[in-house]
């Protein structure tokens, strides 16, 4: 008799709210699982890992847009079933999977930084042999650098932190291949002058070159490098 009193368009809006009630569920199991299996993935994986170090900001704010998501998706539940009440539980599902879309977004963009290595250079295979010449070798490996820029290797040589001669005894300018990897050996040859330390240093072209002896306190975060004493 109930169903009989109701009129044509309060059927329709009881059907949509069913719909979009539905609709609701699913997207909070949906954002749900998919965030649980990503952080679970990601806290497994060494890149995941390293983009969660080197860019917590971006993961505090994929955060924030997953809980927001659900929280919207929660809200559009609490609407009435009525026109207005379907139209504003519509709105409050497009704008939880608008947030949900930014959040998997911005976490894939940190993803994809923290695996490329953001153009960050290491260096490896430290050799220095002191004898009437110093013989360095050493070797420049970068990811993710992007097209235009380039890394600058340097090598200074100091008497304690004086510089000895020029400030640099070495330079060079290491640009990128089309895949964004850089990844060379450099050998030379220094004539010692006195001095009694090697500073190696590695950096991107539009880094600063502070950290004459290392100094973690000193040097930018995309600085490498590397102080070897030589024997007096």
């Amino acid at each position: 008799m109930a169903d009989e009193e109701l009129t044509r368009q309060q059927r329709r809006d009881l059907r949509l709210d069913r719909t979009l009630s539905l609709t609701a569920l699913l997207l909070i199991a949906i954002f749900l699982v998919v965030a649980g299996i990503g952080a679970l993935v990601g806290l497994n994986e060494e890149f995941g890992l390293a983009a969660v170090d080197n860019y917590p900001q971006l993961y505090i704010a994929t955060a924030f847009f997953i809980a927001a998501a659900v929280g919207l998706a929660i809200w559009s539940l609490l609407q009435d079933g009525e026109r207005r009440g379907n139209r504003g539980k519509t709105w409050l599902l497009v704008g939880a999977t608008t947030a949900f879309a930014i959040g998997i977004l911005m976490v894939t963009f940190s993803v994809h930084l923290g695996a490329t290595g953001g153009g960050r250079p290491s260096l490896s295979e430290v050799s220095v042999k002191s004898n009437s010449l110093v013989e360095v070798s050493f070797r420049i490996h970068a990811d993710g650098v992007k097209n235009g820029n380039m890394i600058i290797a340097e090598v200074g040589a100091y008497k304690d932190k004086t510089p000895v001669g020029n400030e640099l005894a070495y330079r060079s300018v290491l640009r990128p291949n089309e895949a964004g990897r850089v990844d060379g050996t450099i050998a030379i040859s220094l004539k010692p002058n006195g001095a009694n330390r090697l500073t190696i240093r590695a950096r991107p072209d539009h880094g600063t070159a502070d950290g004459v002896d290392c100094d973690p306190s000193q040097a930018q975060d995309k600085l490498t490098c590397a102080t070897v004493l030589l024997p007096e």
